[in-house]
């Protein structure tokens, strides 16, 4: 059963100062709980409408490099044989060529695989006990890339003790 009263605010104000201390007390932790809730919403608001807005250049930026990982993603698939790690896998992300050469050996990684031509003029490879594969294609979709894949397993499963830089070309 419900009943709805109707009654003015100083009424109501009477009837609260009528409470007992626990009633009371529990009345005010039940306004200050809907208080905090508001703030809250009030808070994620503001942030929403603070928060720092992107351009579409910086966008576009994003969009390009989310299908850099996929692409990247893709052909780790198609080497199920084999450990695959992309650079952002291992929190590598912004490590220049010669620490990242470090990084691969001292984690004991038997390959590289770079689109990164420049590297092959950057590193002294003789330092190196790693074998590094220096992916070319005209265009790099992944259509274009998987293609190079059965090269560089056939060069991977012949050449087990070459080290140093391998040019891939499609």
């Amino acid at each position: 059963m419900q009943i709805q009263v109707d009654i003015g605010f100083e009424n109501l104000v009477k009837i609260v100062k009528q409470l007992p201390q626990d009633q009371l007390l529990r009345l005010k932790r039940e306004l200050e709980k809907e208080s905090v809730e508001d703030a809250e919403l009030k808070d994620l608001r503001s942030f929403l409408l603070d928060a720092p807005v992107f351009t579409d250049e910086q966008v576009a930026t994003i969009e390009q490099t989310r299908k850099e990982i996929d692409k990247w993603q893709k052909l780790k698939l198609d080497s199920s044989e084999h450990e695959v790690y992309t650079v952002t896998d291992k929190g590598w992300n912004g490590v220049k060529n010669g620490d990242l050469l470090k990084l691969l050996v001292q984690e004991n990684f038997d390959a590289l695989l770079t689109f990164d031509k420049n590297l092959l003029h950057q590193q002294n490879f003789k330092k190196y006990t790693i074998k590094v594969f220096v992916l070319s294609a005209p265009i790099n979709p992944y259509q274009e890339l998987s293609k190079l894949t059965p090269r560089i397993k056939e060069y991977i499963k012949n050449n087990d003790s070459a080290k140093g830089p391998v040019i891939v070309v499609s």
